[in-house]
């Protein structure tokens, strides 16, 4: 979405300028972090969204049908889906969607900004039309928003619990009561989520309008507002042949899901709260065959030294597909996480815990424990800084 000096702003954080979904051409992103916050969802209608604007001219049924974002009650595979909705003409120049096959007793809720995200008022403005609760009997949770495994809402902060089929449209301009419908993006489609991720009655949302100001709010969105330092592990095909590259420092929005990852982590003794995620490339399919997506850093922090098994002393096997390609760790702390200290724990490993590890029988307790006992906070720190 663009801001109003028409500049493409990222969707995930509102940093300009951003570039496109390389797919959809309607999201933008500034970084593959960034891209990474929104993918879950944005997958969801990308390639839709692709193949409808691609041959917008002929599927478009008419000049006066625009594309908007449906959540329905209960689909199939409880997902939101793109569809062409008709659009009539109050006044000259004024016009509202037609939703009556959509929506019995519509209600709606405009908005122009977002917070969380980091940008401000937009180019064009969301509405949101939803089904009044006064005007149906026994309405139903929205299945696409509350429940199943792509349940959008279910694990936001808002109290609201959505009932009835939800239409997400857009109106060009900024203004309240924006006069005319136009096509609905992708950028919108996540603004959508977080409007009602974030709705608490009698309030409103937390990321937008009044709502923004209560105290729960601020202290609601401080956890997911911003950005904090991780660390990009690059596997060989990144690196380009430069191994300054091995190791670099990005920028991560706080709501990254890997900052809601629960703790599992083979080096945990240490205190380190870190987190792992993959990138999406051509690089490291996991097979084992792809030279260019060998990753020898993010295989030393994979290593098993917990508990016993056949697998202690290796990578487990739920790890093999993390340990190539590359890969983000952040701190789930939601603390900076800098290049020195995972360059000093990948050192530790390598040089400390691996030998000890061949020298080690599996089958030893006493043994197994004694590699243990050798990472300490203190051993870490002789690393720091070579």
């Amino acid at each position: 979405m663009e801001d109003l000096d028409g500049s493409p702003q990222c969707t995930s954080c509102g940093t300009s300028p951003a570039r496109y979904c390389a797919r959809c051409r309607s999201a933008t992103y500034c970084s593959p972090e960034c891209q990474q916050v929104d993918w879950r969802t944005h997958r969801l209608l990308c390639r839709a969204f692709k193949a409808l604007s691609a041959g917008a001219g002929a599927a478009r049924p008419s000049p006066i049908h625009h594309l908007a974002i449906h959540f329905p009650m209960a689909p199939r595979t409880k997902k939101p889906r793109l569809v062409w909705i008709a659009t009539a003409e109050i006044e000259p120049g004024y016009s509202n969607p037609v939703l009556d096959a959509l929506l019995r007793v519509p209600r709606a809720a405009v908005r122009a900004g977002e917070c969380v995200r980091g940008r401000g008022r937009s180019a064009d403005t969301l509405n949101l039309w939803y089904v009044d609760d006064a005007g149906v009997a026994n309405p139903h949770t929205n299945q696409a928003l509350h429940e199943g495994p792509l349940a959008f809402v279910r694990h936001a902060w808002g109290e609201k619990i959505w009932e009835g089929p939800v239409v997400a449209a857009t109106k060009a301009g900024d203004a309240f009561d924006a006069r005319r419908v136009t096509d609905v993006s992708l950028t919108a489609y996540r603004d959508a989520l977080d409007y009602l991720g974030y709705f608490r009655d009698g309030v409103g949302s937390m990321v937008d309008g009044v709502g923004v100001d209560a105290h729960s709010s601020r202290v609601v969105l401080a956890e997911r507002m911003g950005k904090v330092k991780g660390v990009r592990i690059n596997c060989l095909g990144d690196q380009a042949g430069d191994r300054e590259r091995e190791l670099v420092q990005v920028d991560v929005p706080k709501a990254h899901s890997l900052f809601n990852l629960e703790g599992d982590d083979p080096l945990e003794c240490l205190g380190w709260n870190r987190a792992v995620g993959k990138y999406q490339g051509k690089w490291g399919s996991g097979t084992g065959e792809d030279v260019l997506g060998q990753n020898p850093l993010a295989s030393l922090i994979h290593l098993q030294v917990w508990g016993g098994g056949e697998q202690w002393g290796r990578i487990i096997e739920r790890r093999v597909k993390d340990a190539c390609g590359s890969i983000l760790v952040v701190d789930r702390t939601k603390q900076d996480l800098t290049v020195d200290v995972v360059r000093a724990v990948c050192r530790m490993v390598e040089q400390v815990l691996v030998p000890l590890i061949a020298q080690t029988s599996q089958d030893s307790v006493l043994e197994r424990d004694r590699v243990v006992e050798a990472i300490t906070l203190d051993r870490l720190q002789e690393f720091m800084g070579d």
